[in-house]
């Protein structure tokens, strides 16, 4: 389930363009979830992308005929600020990630309100109910 939706939101926001690049969404610092398959997206104008993670080999991808390339990185524990590098035989580029558990919240306006302001967790708590 999370690797689909992974895949959907990478798939809305890949960036198109010819030269060895991540897309966008693994870019400036990014929190990956730990524990799971990771699918990895970026453009490439070469036939090959292979990626490393803090100097590791961890997956390949073969570039489509869109200049499009997709690699799954493995389950990784929580850590920060790791190096994934992706490198296509002429060029190679870097992103700074990090794994941890990633959370998707969405809901009405109030969302940001913090608990403290509903009687803590016990008025939250009444509240739902």
């Amino acid at each position: 389930q999370v690797r689909t939706f992974v895949t959907f939101v990478a798939a809305l926001v890949a960036d198109q363009g010819d030269a060895l690049s991540f897309s966008s969404l693994f870019t400036g610092g990014a929190v990956l979830q730990q524990g799971v398959e990771v699918a990895v997206y970026g453009t490439s104008d070469t036939r090959k992308v292979m990626l490393s993670l803090d100097g590791e080999a961890v997956s390949e991808a073969i570039v489509g005929a869109d200049g499009s390339w997709k690699a799954y990185l493995p389950p990784q524990n929580t850590a920060w600020h790791r190096t994934l590098k992706a490198e296509d035989g002429s060029t190679s580029v870097e992103a700074v990630v990090s794994f941890g558990a990633v959370l998707l919240c969405s809901g009405q306006s109030n969302m940001d309100m913090p608990v403290s302001n509903n009687g803590g967790v016990g008025g939250a708590k009444r509240t739902a109910e």
